[in-house]
């Protein structure tokens, strides 16, 4: 929040941060009531209806350190969606293998952090794989409804912007929620409605689908153009993803969670390269450094 409200536009940042922290809490709701794929423990504390704050907020501080990180990259609009929803996911499949399995016993039983209901064999380290398709979907519908609210916001001239603007949190959180009731995006998550819920095919087919896609956008898109400022922003673009990271190890290492060591190894060493990737690729095609003349060899 703090960093938000030192940006370029402090008041729209701001109610983006509040507009996905009541979309997720919306959703995680969806998740346990509806659903009823996983759920949590009622004996955690601040809990906002059936799901724990901490776990909201958790969500938005790694949505937010994404796209603070896309901006800087200078990912265009259209491509925002898909390259935030690549990069959320890939963060939840090192968070979710330490988490589920980091048990405690809690009212005379064990429970994770979170504990998903098993609805078929062969999973991502007992997680299934419609949870991260549906972080990618859910990812991308608030960013999709957010753009298009930001834009008749700037685009059209209200009378009451002030009014507008504190009404941002609930229209993008509507508007995500109307975006992720569309045919396209349930399709997304898990080939509804030509597939049943639950098959795991279906959810693996698309995960892998949905992450070559955001993963191609992200690499294509990259750029610098000399506005990067590493001691404005590398907090919260690299200390907070990799601290995270390294929560998930110590956590796995710590606990004996030995079902967690391959994920947060493997998916943070994945996730330094990338940031190393990214970065050679955004420098190679910044104006300046291509504008460069490369030195004369001597004869």
């Amino acid at each position: 929040v703090v960093h938000a409200a030192r940006s370029a536009n402090p008041a729209l940042r701001v109610m983006m941060l509040l507009g996905f922290t009541l979309f997720t809490g919306v959703f995680e709701n969806i998740g346990v009531v509806v659903t009823g794929n996983y759920f949590y423990s009622d004996a955690r504390l601040a809990m906002v209806s059936h799901v724990p704050l901490g776990v909201l907020l958790l969500e938005t501080v790694i949505f937010y350190a994404v796209i603070t990180l896309l901006e800087r990259l200078r990912v265009p609009g259209w491509a925002m969606p898909f390259a935030a929803g690549f990069l959320t996911t890939l963060q939840d499949l090192s968070i979710d293998p330490t988490a589920v399995h980091d048990r405690y016993l809690i009212n005379g039983s064990l429970s994770g952090q979170w504990t998903w209901v098993q609805h078929y064999a062969g999973t991502y380290f007992g997680i299934p794989f419609s949870n991260f398709t549906g972080w990618y979907g859910f990812t991308l519908a608030y960013l999709v409804a957010y753009q298009c609210i930001v834009w008749a916001y700037r685009r059209f001239a209200i009378e009451h912007k002030a009014l507008a603007l504190w009404a941002l949190p609930f229209l993008s959180t509507l508007g995500g929620v109307i975006v992720l009731l569309i045919p396209v995006t349930a399709f997304m998550i898990d080939l509804r409605p030509f597939v049943s819920p639950h098959t795991r095919w279906a959810e693996l087919t698309m995960l892998i689908i949905n992450m070559v896609i955001g993963l191609g956008i992200l690499l294509r898109t990259v750029r610098l153009d000399g506005s990067f400022d590493f001691q404005r922003d590398g907090f919260i673009i690299f200390a907070i993803l990799l601290l995270l990271h390294a929560y998930d190890i110590i956590v796995a290492f710590a606990r004996g969670i030995t079902i967690a060591y391959v994920p947060s190894l493997g998916i943070t060493a994945f996730h330094v390269a990338l940031f190393v990737t990214l970065f050679v690729l955004a420098r190679r095609r910044d104006p300046k450094h291509r504008a460069m003349p490369r030195p004369i060899r001597s004869q």
